[in-house]
């Protein structure tokens, strides 16, 4: 059995072409999270990944910006 769930990798190549996807004006979009830029949500996932990385790696997480758009 797999330690990586299969559905998860797939959720973030999933995720990987969606970023890659957007042009460099659509960035500053409006998502449908209120509020929130498009560069704020995927810095807000990308910034849950790092999280997730340092904890599986058991090593301390980055500290998480208060600014959604932190690590776009």
């Amino acid at each position: 059995m797999s330690r990586e769930p299969s559905g998860y990798a797939r959720a973030l190549d999933l995720f990987q072409g969606v970023v890659a996807g957007v042009d460099d004006d659509g960035w500053d979009a409006p998502s449908p999270c209120a509020e929130w830029s498009a560069r704020e949500v995927a810095g807000h996932v990308i910034g849950g990944q790092r999280e997730i990385m340092a904890l599986a790696r058991g090593t301390e997480p980055p500290d998480v910006a208060d600014d959604p758009g932190g690590y776009a």
